[in-house]
């Protein structure tokens, strides 16, 4: 009857139709006495713990580039699952940051992960450093992420504003524009009414006198409201500007709180 052969981190599985022997490496008891572990188990519990390991998800951890440890690994002295030469890399993030190892090299699809360790585990007091350091780091990727967004949503009122007052802006522009070509039309009708009535001013009547009078006010009325109407463009103009500074102002907070990411990066990069 065939036999199938697994083999186990400090432990051999042998596994048979009829029976599954488990081999433990020799340990030493509180008295200092050598004796083997377990010498036996069900054949189901041995396919279960081999159904687990095979089941397992591998440990595909991101990682950060490194001048120094990098490229394929050509010695054939490592292989991942898939029998392919593995890459040399370095963990960016989490407990094992800066740690360097053997990973896979497939870019798509299964990737095996992790093929085998160069660095030792990390020490205690270092884990809780970096433990504390990518909480600081996440908390404040949350921070500027929230400023992004109060200012995005800042912008986006403001953008509002300059658009209303440039629409307002816009509507006065075209009165003014509109007014002035009335003025000028009413006033070159009126010249040509009195060149056409060709009258001499000694017989103008008296309330043909006071209608001129009247005319002249209205003019007067007319330019004063046209000059009201520039001043108030104006003002819109310059409400325009002040906006756009503020929006100018909104933009460099923005710059600075990524500058503060990228510097934060920096720091645990190296």
């Amino acid at each position: 009857m065939g036999r199938t052969r697994a083999f186990l981190p400090h432990a051999s599985i042998m596994l048979e139709a009829s029976e599954a022997t488990v081999c433990f490496p020799a340990v030493r008891d509180a008295s200092g006495n050598r004796h083997s572990g377990p010498r036996s188990r069900s054949p189901s519990d041995s396919v279960s713990q081999l159904a687990h390991e095979v089941d397992e998800e591998p440990y595909r951890p991101a990682t950060i580039e490194d001048r120094d440890w990098s490229g394929i690994d050509a010695t054939g002295k490592h292989l991942c699952k898939h029998g392919n030469a593995p890459e040399r890399l370095v963990v960016f993030d989490g407990l094992n940051t800066g740690r360097r190892f053997y990973g896979c090299a497939k870019k798509e699809g299964n990737n095996c992960g992790v093929v085998e360790w160069v660095d030792n585990e990390w020490p205690y007091a270092l884990k809780n450093s970096l433990t504390k350091l990518w909480d600081l780091y996440k908390e404040a990727k949350a921070g500027i992420i929230r400023d992004n967004l109060a200012n995005e949503e800042k912008i986006s009122k403001l953008e509002a504003e300059i658009k209303m007052v440039q629409e307002k802006y816009n509507q006065h522009i075209q009165l003014t524009k509109d007014f002035c070509e009335s003025v000028q039309k009413s006033v070159h009708k009126e010249n040509y009414r009195k060149i056409m009535m060709d009258v001499d001013e000694e017989n103008i009547p008296l309330d043909a006198a006071d209608k001129m009078i009247n005319l002249e006010k209205e003019n007067f009325d007319l330019k004063k409201k046209v000059e009201v109407a520039e001043e108030v463009a104006a003002e819109l103009k310059k409400e325009k500007k002040k906006l756009e500074y503020n929006l100018h102002d909104l933009w460099k907070v923005g710059e600075e709180n990524k500058m503060k990411l990228k510097m934060m990066k920096a720091i645990l990069e190296e």
